[in-house]
């Protein structure tokens, strides 16, 4: 599938005059990288992908033109794509999949934002692009609503300039569901999250780093990218045993299934707190 470029439009202040901040627009760029990165991976595997080396596409930078301050955003798949999140998408032309990533990463920038005005019009631009692509049915939106909940860090990285060296940013082309965001968007994704704590759940987990006497680890989600670490603290007085089940699935580098509860900040588990063992995997070997 090939793309349409996504122009990445800057307006106002120093952008009015063909500047910005380069420190400023370097965040803003990583933000819009992340953000348009993950909505073109969705939509061409119905799959969301938050971290850069799982997605399916690259997203690279043109030479920027006059005008206001903007630059297109060179969106190029990977690898060839098996399942795509619509199967007809890779015999329609580059216009309609440009306006189907627009619309997808314009939703979820107002969802973050909470504004149901934007949230409505970014969805019916969705709709429509979809409708394009040949098809009826919602399937594939569920990536767009995890990449929602979990992409507020790079929304905030996008709109660092608002303010400063601009007043509003465009992610692509009005015409294909562009909504502005402006400083009433960055007060939104800039408000602090409050800290959601999950009810206790199984996890299964590989350990990578244990600190005995603190009561502290690192691990990795069975289903997870294998190189994102999260901090676990374990509550479990267990643990305080010279031999004990954190301990021994550390030492056999085996997976194990703990009980615990989730601290969760935007959209993703930034800690467990962990307060039982379960059985040990036989398995041994590292995150696959």
């Amino acid at each position: 599938m090939e793309f349409d470029p996504v122009i990445l439009r800057y307006d106002g202040l120093d952008a009015e005059n063909h500047l910005v901040d380069l420190a400023q627009v370097a965040i803003s760029l990583q933000g819009a990288a992340q953000l348009i990165g993950s909505a073109s991976s969705a939509i061409m595997t119905g799959q969301y992908a938050k971290r850069s080396p799982a997605l399916s596409v690259r997203v690279y930078a043109g030479i920027p033109r006059d005008g206001c301050w903007q630059l297109p955003a060179i969106i190029m798949p990977v690898a060839p794509v098996v399942a795509a999140m619509f199967p007809p998408i890779v015999e329609v032309g580059k216009r309609a999949a440009t306006k189907a990533v627009t619309a997808a990463v314009n939703y979820v920038v107002a969802k973050v934002t909470g504004q149901s005005s934007d949230v409505k019009r970014t969805l019916d631009s969705l709709d429509r692009a979809v409708a394009e692509l040949g098809q009826t049915a919602r399937h594939g939106y569920d990536a767009l609503e995890r990449m929602a909940a979990q992409q507020r860090p790079a929304a905030r990285n996008l709109v660092v300039p608002i303010g400063q060296s601009c007043n509003v940013i465009y992610l692509g082309s009005k015409d294909d569901g562009a909504i502005p965001i402006d400083g009433a968007a960055k007060a939104a994704i800039d408000a602090p999250d409050p800290v959601e704590i999950s009810d206790t759940a199984p996890y299964e987990i590989f350990i990578s780093e244990l600190d005995h006497k603190n009561r502290t680890c690192k691990f990795s989600l069975r289903d997870d990218d294998a190189e994102h670490r999260i901090n676990g603290e374990i509550t479990d007085p267990v643990i305080q045993a010279a031999r004990n089940p954190y301990l021994e699935a550390f030492a056999a580098q085996r997976w194990i299934t703990v009980l615990g509860k989730a601290q969760i900040k935007d959209g993703e588990m930034e800690k467990l707190f962990i307060s039982d063992a379960q059985a040990t995997k036989l398995l041994a070997g590292v995150p696959a």
